[in-house]
């Protein structure tokens, strides 16, 4: 499976202490460095092979949404997800334009992170329950809970429902209706073919 890998624009570190955190428990995602301003950043791209950036608006040396414009204009291939303070709705509809991958709040969970960042990589624009009803290519239907992606990767390590639960905080009960649901929900018949699915629609 390859690794998806992540560069993080942001100088807030009670922020980015919560998002290293989430992070660095996902197999799947490779954190390649966490930059406080521009100049560093840029740098950085320069030289490495990014899949997907997770920027401030405010990070230093950027001014409103000129960094996404430059990202998006020397690394087309990279996605970019903001991930921001700003509430209002000029932002977001800045970031839309200039495309911007995924506009996600920074009071949203921080647990939705690692399933955001997979959605992006498949071409899944995400935004924040605030602007959901103005972005009509936003696809709810298809995206992956938190607690959903842990379970499926919790399986596919061989583990029970009782033991996944005890890894993730739930009841055995709990655990076992997320999995019919989810096969319900993608049409299959096992919890092997399930693991095999997720794997190949969203880490290949």
């Amino acid at each position: 499976m390859k690794k998806i890998t992540v560069a993080i624009a942001d100088d807030h570190s009670v922020v980015l202490e919560g998002v290293r955190a989430i992070l660095s428990g996902h197999s799947y995602i490779e954190l390649l460095g966490i930059f406080s301003n521009v100049n560093d950043l840029f740098s950085f791209l320069e030289e490495n092979n990014v899949d997907v950036i997770l920027l401030d608006i405010d990070i230093p040396g950027s001014h409103k949404l000129n960094t996404l414009q430059e990202i998006k204009k020397q690394f087309p291939s990279i996605h970019v997800i903001i991930y921001t303070m700003h509430e209002g709705a000029f932002y977001y509809e800045e970031a839309v334009k200039y495309g911007a991958n995924a506009f996600m709040l920074k009071s949203d969970p921080v647990s939705h992170l690692p399933t955001v960042i997979i959605q992006v990589t498949k071409g899944i624009f995400y935004c924040s329950d605030k602007f959901k009803t103005d972005h009509k290519k936003n696809t709810v239907n298809t995206f992956l809970k938190p607690i959903e992606l842990d379970i499926v990767n919790l399986l596919g390590q061989g583990l029970s429902y009782l033991e996944i639960g005890k890894k993730t905080g739930k009841s055995s009960k709990t655990i076992e209706y997320h999995t019919v649901k989810l096969k319900q929900k993608y049409k299959l018949k096992s919890n092997t073919e399930l693991v095999l699915y997720i794997k190949d629609e969203y880490f290949k």
